[in-house]
């Protein structure tokens, strides 16, 4: 378990709407898009026997995932009040008061983005809240949210398998003369076209993709778009951001060789006219064959 790997009995992730840690999307269910105002999850190891609490200081339980915990207050409506400012903050220090954990975790890392989710602000009102007491407990553990995050289960890895099909087959398709025509594209449609069949296939881009040339005598083109031309190398970088089931990201890289390793098999699997290696010659489909559709 990763907190007992870090020696940490406590981890806290707080956040407000619209700025989530970096771990949110990695610690809440299909059906949670963002914080509620502010959400603050704790994750206190009561040993092997009983396990880890997870509690949520504000939002839902999602489905069971967490216990949510409301105010003590009663909303107009009859129901218990929402968390919210100061009450939150208070209830917050009481409840670490009351588990008197020895090592308490937080997201802030000078080196390491995913591990540096916690804010200033709610730094500065998580100190004020715990005391300073409290506060000397508190450590730095980056790895716990790195670890966190690289975790995979098993099902991940048909979806990831398949992912890298999709961003192959864009490429394989760009790099074709479906796209390309010599001596008239610019490496600039190719990119917009890539962008294109990303978003008309319901996905997102994380980046924009880039696509360079490689000519013999020349080396590497400068400029903006330079025009593709017969026997020129071409270099992708290509990555896409697919969603399935609207909650569950995943972030796919098709940089030189950075699939070879996740997909074994899959160069020969689209045939030797079909590379998909990140240094690919532009090549012809044999005279009345079909385009490549399947992208």
């Amino acid at each position: 378990m990763l907190m007992r790997k870090h020696c940490v009995d406590m981890w806290v992730v707080t956040m407000r709407e619209y700025n989530e840690d970096p771990v949110f999307r990695a610690l809440v269910s299909p059906t949670t898009f963002a914080a509620r105002r502010r959400t603050i999850y704790i994750f206190h190891d009561r040993g092997p026997e009983e396990g880890v609490e997870r509690l949520a200081l504000a939002g839902t339980s999602q489905g069971g995932v967490y216990e949510a915990v409301r105010a003590t207050v009663t909303a107009p409506d009859g129901r218990a009040a929402e968390l919210w400012g100061s009450d939150q903050w208070d209830l917050f220090g009481d409840m670490v008061r009351e588990r008197d954990p020895e090592r308490i975790a937080v997201n802030i890392s000078h080196d390491h983005n995913f591990a540096d989710g916690l804010s200033a602000g709610e730094w500065e009102q998580m100190q004020a809240a715990l005391g300073p007491e409290l506060t000397g407990r508190i450590v730095r553990e980056p790895l716990l949210a790195i670890e966190y995050l690289a975790m995979r289960v098993p099902a991940m890895t048909p979806v990831y398998r398949k992912m890298q099909t999709i961003v192959h087959e864009i490429i394989a398709t760009a790099f074709s003369d479906v796209v390309i025509v010599p001596g008239q594209t610019k490496t600039a449609d190719v990119v917009w076209w890539m962008r294109q069949r990303v978003h008309d296939l319901g996905l997102g881009s994380w980046f924009q993709p880039s696509v360079s040339i490689e000519r013999r005598g020349v080396g590497r083109l400068g400029g903006d778009a330079p025009v593709i031309e017969r026997g020129d190398v071409l270099h992708r970088i290509e990555e896409a951001e697919v969603t399935l089931d609207a909650e569950i990201r995943w972030m796919l890289e098709a940089a030189d060789g950075a699939a070879s390793g996740a997909v074994g098999g899959q160069r020969e699997e689209f045939g030797a006219t079909r590379q998909v290696s990140g240094a690919v010659p532009l090549l012809n489909r044999r005279e009345g064959a079909k385009p490549d559709t399947r992208a």
